[in-house]
């Protein structure tokens, strides 16, 4: 719980919380992290999900259920005597998308493709509603500035209203060639180009399970809500990626508790530099290659589980009957 959270209902703020150590769960857990240490104005939503998941009898999740989260899928069964669907991610798995050729992002891709090759290409976005917060922006900086030193380019996606950078630091990216800064992007035409090396993510879900399932591996910087547990469950226990720990701030700047090891956050421009220029290196090696083996194998998983017969197919199919929808089959579709 420690470590899952980012340090936010920690030992350290025991005297704050005053929760008991032993026996947290985990959705009460992130609606206190989102509502009591982030910030975040829309808090609220959390809270009043865990608590209307208390009175449900049935629960729809876009979640990977069984394949991915047996501890969790049956905990909730138990937990609040529910019934849950896990119907799988709402991804969309059609054909590879095609990309804009006047588009800079994609003309920047195959520039980069051309001349560098295969995995050349870091592509960084935290969605259109999250940010690292101003008083890390230093850090964030100081984090991307060591990409083009390991050899890649980057594409940073400022979707977010509250994307703010400082234009000097941008122009010089820029004019140097190792980066472009567009406000939107077709993401998963950027993800399914083969010029991606890894995903910098918040480690939103669906962002997340975008990248899964085109076999990207990432590099987790979660934010609030259920992104710290995404991180740690896709990074930590699938090995399908890294989260950063050195940018993490406020209660969370304290130690992590990650396989085993205790990683005191410094919260400094030197430990951003040192962690993301050593977790780069690593993305070029053997541990790269076996991330990417991991998240390829976890979205076949993914694929799978959303066709015909796959696990959120046939769960899909049971909420439909539970609504007393009737099952027609036409040709090879089924309505």
């Amino acid at each position: 719980m420690e470590d899952i959270f980012a340090g936010c209902i920690s030992l350290q703020c025991k005297d704050i919380h005053k929760l008991p150590i032993v026996g947290w769960w985990l959705m009460p857990a992130a609606s206190l992290v989102a509502s009591q240490y982030i910030g975040n104005n829309d808090a609220e939503i959390f809270e009043k999900v865990v608590q209307s998941t208390a009175q449900d009898e049935d629960i729809l999740s876009n979640g990977g259920g069984n394949p991915q989260e047996p501890v969790a899928a049956a905990a909730v069964s138990i937990t609040y005597n529910i019934n849950p669907f896990f119907i799988g991610p709402s991804v969309d798995l059609g054909l590879l998308h095609q990309p804009d050729p006047d588009s800079p992002v994609t003309q920047f891709l195959d520039r980069a493709y051309t001349e560098k090759g295969t995995h050349s290409v870091i592509y960084v976005a935290f969605g259109t509603v999250f940010f690292p917060p101003p008083s890390a922006m230093s850090l964030l900086m100081t984090a991307l500035d060591e990409i083009p030193k390991a050899g890649f380019r980057f594409i940073f996606a400022l979707s977010s209203p509250d994307a703010e950078l400082d234009q000097s630091w941008m122009d010089a990216h820029v004019q140097a060639g190792n980066a472009i800064f567009p406000e939107w992007t077709n993401q998963t035409a950027v993800l399914e180009h083969p010029a991606i090396h890894y995903f910098l993510t918040h480690g939103g879900w669906n962002s997340s399970t975008e990248a899964i399932v085109r076999g990207v591996p990432m590099l987790f910087w979660p934010i609030t809500g259920d992104q710290p547990l995404n991180a740690a469950q896709i990074a930590g226990v699938h090995d399908c990626g890294f989260e950063l720990l050195q940018v993490r701030t406020g209660p969370a700047k304290f130690i992590s508790y990650q396989n085993g090891t205790d990683v005191e956050i410094m919260g400094t421009e030197d430990a951003v530099r040192e962690e993301m220029r050593r977790i780069l290196a690593l993305t070029k090696g053997p541990r790269g290659e076996h991330q990417r083996v991991n998240v390829q194998l976890l979205g076949r998983v993914v694929t799978q589980s959303l066709g015909s017969g796959g696990s959120g197919d046939m769960e899909l199919e049971r909420f439909g009957r539970v609504l007393g929808l009737q099952l027609r089959v036409t040709g090879q579709a089924q309505v």
